[in-house]
């Protein structure tokens, strides 16, 4: 009997197997027989083979980034969007090879995300001169005004009123 057609017999049974620590186990222990005990024992290195867990591409090629650049590797694309690297050890170089693709689309998520980033960076305005209070908001204008020493209250009245001149009412009462 092969180790499929035992699984396949363990699961019309209700029988669950996993390992632990190179150990099978199984629940319902109740359920289970002493031929299907000695079937298991016969074909455990198979079964233990089978259950093992074989983590996803994708975190397999996070661990070798993570690796690499520990070891001081550069790898990056070029503009047709290959693998370059370099100082890459000749121990890795094997697994590199295997993972290339996954590595590629990782560093193409990390490229397009770090140029998002860099994007929105910008530069925070300066604090309040008057109470150094750095809780501000904008104008329509597109000027910075400090909450404490100049509230948008009065801001909101010119725009309720301009609004109005304009015959269009604004519908965000926020005040924003």
């Amino acid at each position: 009997m092969s180790v499929s057609a035992l699984i396949a017999e363990l699961g019309e049974l209700g029988i669950e197997l996993g390992q632990q620590d190179g150990r099978i186990w199984y629940r319902p222990r109740s359920s289970m027989t002493p031929d299907l005990v000695e079937r298991m024992k016969a074909h455990q290195g198979a079964l233990l083979a089978m259950l093992r867990p074989n983590p996803p591409a994708e975190e397999t090629a996070d661990r070798l980034l993570d690796d690499l650049a520990h070891r001081g590797c550069i790898l990056g694309l070029d503009g047709d969007g290959r693998l370059v690297m370099d100082g890459v050890p000749p121990d890795l170089a094997n697994d590199v090879a295997r993972h290339e693709a996954e590595l590629i689309r990782i560093l193409k998520i990390e490229t397009a995300s770090m140029a998002e980033a860099m994007v929105k960076i910008i530069d925070p305005p300066d604090p309040c001169p008057k109470c150094e209070f750095m809780e501000l908001w904008q104008t329509l204008a597109g000027n910075w005004r400090c909450l404490r020493c100049d509230p948008p209250a009065q801001a909101r009245r010119l725009r309720e009123r301009a609004d109005r001149l304009r015959g269009s009412p604004r519908r965000n009462s926020n005040g924003d």
